[in-house]
């Protein structure tokens, strides 16, 4: 993969590149941290449809 963890990638951003599900479940509750955006300005959920990771994107989808 061509990511590298940079300061402006949040534990949520990361969790989506790595298909961390357990870690995106447990992250998820924090609503300030869905709305976080990465240096080039997309928020986890964004990257995950980009991507195409379907079910990350679901996972962060949920009503908490």
């Amino acid at each position: 993969m061509f990511f590298c963890k940079q300061p402006e990638e949040t534990e949520l951003h990361i969790a989506v590149l790595y298909n961390d599900y357990k870690r995106l479940f447990d992250l998820r509750e924090d609503k300030e941290l869905l709305q976080k955006k990465n240096l080039l300005g997309f928020t986890a959920l964004e990257i995950a449809r980009l991507l195409g990771k379907k079910k990350c994107a679901q996972i962060l989808q949920k009503e908490v």
